[in-house]
């Protein structure tokens, strides 16, 4: 669909917050638990190991997987109850903290997940902090790949925090990143280590989008909390 709008953001654009749970729930009001953060591995099978390799491979394959293993973590909306318009660009707040010593790398995906369970990629916020002291945390506030998208009735809006930002290409149903295919929007930081991110307390990660019409199927949850 094509709009036209004289102001930006346009009108009825609400920034909205959506917290980070361990239970892997993605609400706009805070987790209140014990739990202080949530880890991804960024796993380096080869310390020897260049991304001259990794870029030939495409970054998948028996080759690659024998080097560098992806993982993420998932964090999803209950399900839409009315169309949402996504206009502008999405941001991060991340508290963190990594085992690796230099540099550690935080990359979000923004999904829509259909009720059929078909996903596919809307948008991006990368945060890779090349003056990293160990097991030091940190907060920052990052900004994304700007978008627009209409999340339909019913989808949920899943976030993943991955060490690789890649994605599957798929040859039927949605099809993402025609040009990238496998390889990476971001290239990966090759240093072994244990990335966290802190949901509780005063330190609170969440992600930030801009919205028109959000609305999601837990009671008493919307804009006004």
């Amino acid at each position: 669909e094509r709009h036209y709008s004289p102001i930006w953001p346009p009108a009825g654009v609400q920034n909205v917050k959506l917290y980070l749970y361990p239970d892997g729930q993605l609400l706009p009001n805070s987790y209140g638990g014990s739990q202080s953060s949530v880890s991804f591995n960024n796993d380096i099978l080869d310390p020897n190991v260049t991304m001259d390799y990794l870029v030939n491979t495409e970054f998948r394959g028996a080759l690659f997987d024998a080097k560098f293993r992806k993982n993420e973590i998932i964090f999803e909306t209950p399900a839409l109850l009315q169309n949402a318009t996504l206009a502008g660009t999405p941001y991060a707040y991340l508290y963190y903290s990594s085992t690796a010593a230099g540099v550690c790398q935080y990359n979000m995906q923004v999904w829509e997940v259909r009720p059929n369970n078909l996903e596919k990629l809307v948008t991006r916020i990368n945060w890779t902090d090349r003056y990293y002291t160990a097991n030091q945390s940190k907060e920052k506030y990052v900004n994304g790949q700007s978008y627009s998208h209409i999340f339909s009735a019913g989808s949920r809006i899943r976030v993943k925090v991955t060490n690789l930002d890649n994605v599957p290409y798929y040859t039927n149903g949605y099809q993402t990143d025609y040009f990238l295919r496998t390889n990476p929007f971001m290239l990966p930081v090759l240093k072994q280590g244990t990335n966290r991110i802190f949901v509780s307390g005063n330190s609170r990660s969440y992600i930030e989008l801009p919205l028109i019409n959000f609305v999601i199927g837990i009671n008493q949850i919307s804009l006004e909390v």
